[in-house]
């Protein structure tokens, strides 16, 4: 019976519900943010989910990629404590089939990210792309009180408005 309760690590459970509780966050906050879901894609260490930028003109969709720092052990914790890593990637499809502006899209190089902001912007055939990392405190995130949400769904606003400016300043 012992070998058996040794098996399991409670402390490791416990901290990768949390993750799966930031997930679930991060689906409701940009839900709130008028963003629908339309994929998921479950790995062991990371989550990413894609969600339709319904309504906008300067983005197509925004990936969320949740990823937690490897290991579960005392170390681990030790040097990450309760954070997780959000990689948004914000994608601006521009639609276009004439050769010319095709080839003038791809030759053309993204501007000058904001001041102060930490974004890569980059093009891939015939999309924009600007990424940044956050670093997320999971208790900071998954709260109590009237609106739980309100700190996630705040950051990811910030976070998307950071990543549109940086696409408009590219096209």
């Amino acid at each position: 019976m012992r070998d058996l309760i040794r098996q399991f690590q409670p402390r490791s459970e416990l901290r990768e519900s949390r993750n799966e509780i930031v997930v679930g966050e991060v689906i409701r906050a940009m839900a709130r943010l008028g963003y629908p879901s339309v994929m998921f894609r479950i790995h062991d260490d990371r989550q990413q989910l894609r969600f339709r930028a319904v309504g906008r003109t300067d983005l197509s969709t925004v990936t969320v990629t949740v990823e937690r720092p490897a290991g579960s052990g005392a170390l681990t914790e030790a040097m990450f404590g309760n954070q997780l890593r959000l990689d948004v990637v914000a994608e601006l499809r521009q639609r276009t089939t004439d050769p010319a502006s095709l080839l003038a899209a791809a030759t053309r190089r993204p501007g000058p990210p904001p001041a102060g902001a930490d974004v890569r912007v980059e093009r891939e055939l015939s999309s924009l792309l600007a990424h940044t990392t956050r670093t997320v405190d999971v208790d900071a995130m998954v709260g109590t009180g009237p609106r739980p949400d309100a700190p996630l769904t705040d950051l990811m606003r910030e976070t998307i408005d950071t990543l549109a400016h940086a696409l408009a300043a590219s096209t």
